[in-house]
């Protein structure tokens, strides 16, 4: 087995950068990706754009995203109600993965949050025309509460916090119920509390953000 990957740094990107870019399916402990034009292995994405679109009769709650250089769909998981403080229009930082399903990119975010003031938006985009994308280890992310440390979050970005998702209620057993060798389907069902737990688990093994590492044993990819 591959050894276990710490969270990965988040690259400022472009959505361009990600849509003209390879999608990398890995194995194991090692993370997705996006390899660039330029050869960046994008397997979280830092991006600055603007609410286009917001699809509320979707399962995922699509948003889409126009940075001005393409859009890129934004799926969180659960409910909308999570994504109440996001408008059609807003400028919003984001923070999280790349995927890609029938062909398509979109964005599994970690963390959505609000630019006031445009001025950031013209900063990045004088960065992305004076050199390439560059690594940014923009957040640490403890078990339940983001942190962020980017300078733009402690002067201009309002935190948003949504409430946990069922989604998001599965992946937290899962790393608290790990002694090491995964953790328990049976157990972690049990202690989800939630009717459709066994349906969440198969999609998010479909997403890849889980795996078995063998029969009835769950573990988390970072």
């Amino acid at each position: 087995m591959a050894d276990y990957q710490g969270r990965q740094v988040a690259y400022k990107v472009q959505i361009s950068d990600l849509n003209k870019g390879s999608y990398v399916k890995e194995e194991g402990w090692q993370p997705n990706y996006v390899i660039t034009k330029r050869g960046l292995k994008v397997s979280r994405a830092n991006i600055i754009a603007t609410v286009v679109s917001i699809e509320t009769g979707t399962p995922y709650n699509n948003l889409v995203l126009d940075d001005g250089t393409g859009t890129i769909s934004l799926r969180p998981f659960g409910e909308i109600t999570n994504l109440n403080h996001v408008e059609i229009g807003d400028i919003v930082n984001v923070i999280g993965k790349p995927r890609e399903f029938n062909g398509e990119k979109y964005i599994l975010p970690e963390i959505i949050q609000k630019v006031k003031n445009d001025s950031w938006v013209k900063l990045r985009q004088k960065e992305f025309s004076m050199s390439p994308p560059s690594v940014e280890a923009s957040t640490k992310l403890g078990s339940d509460t983001p942190i962020a440390t980017e300078s733009i979050e402690e002067e201009v970005v309002e935190k948003q916090v949504p409430p946990e998702n069922p989604f998001q209620k599965i992946y937290r057993l899962i790393k608290e119920l790990d002694p090491g060798d995964g953790a328990d389907t049976n157990e972690l069902i049990k202690a989800s509390g939630l009717h459709n737990a066994e349906e969440l688990v198969k999609e998010l093994l479909k997403e890849g953000e889980i795996f078995e590492i063998r029969r009835g044993r769950l573990k988390i990819l970072e």
